[in-house]
């Protein structure tokens, strides 16, 4: 009985250390994980923030846009009477695209430039 006694607590001693260094190697586990995560929330928090301006950015261009529309629809309309105005007054249309007429119909095109890239941009 002795003998037996003696060859349990020999494997009850192993059975513990064993416990032991599972606990280790789950610790050391767990210590690389948590520095890889570190690592990737460092990154992962820059593109946190930059969805957070792009997201502000899109809001704002949903306000935007519709501005940007009236202004060039506007423009569009004030030239085209313009252009009727002075054709009664019998004035030529060369002498026309000069002047705050050209500089409308430049900003008039980078407005529908702009406005249909944003209306493409914005998600749906």
């Amino acid at each position: 009985m002795n003998t037996l006694k003696t060859i349990y607590d020999k494997l009850g001693d192993k059975t513990e250390l064993a416990k032991h260094e599972i606990n280790l190697s789950s610790l050391t586990e767990l210590a690389d994980i948590n520095g890889k995560a570190e690592t990737f929330l460092k990154e992962y928090r820059k593109l946190f923030a930059e969805l957070q301006k792009a997201n502000q950015a899109i809001i704002r261009a949903k306000k935007e846009i519709p501005i940007g529309n009236n202004l060039y629809l506007q423009i569009g309309r004030v030239r085209k009477a313009y252009v009727t105005q002075a054709k009664e007054l019998g004035i030529n249309e060369a002498e026309l695209k000069t002047g705050e007429y050209k500089k409308s119909a430049q900003i008039s095109a980078e407005l529908d430039d702009i406005n249909q890239t944003l209306e493409n941009a914005m998600p749906k």
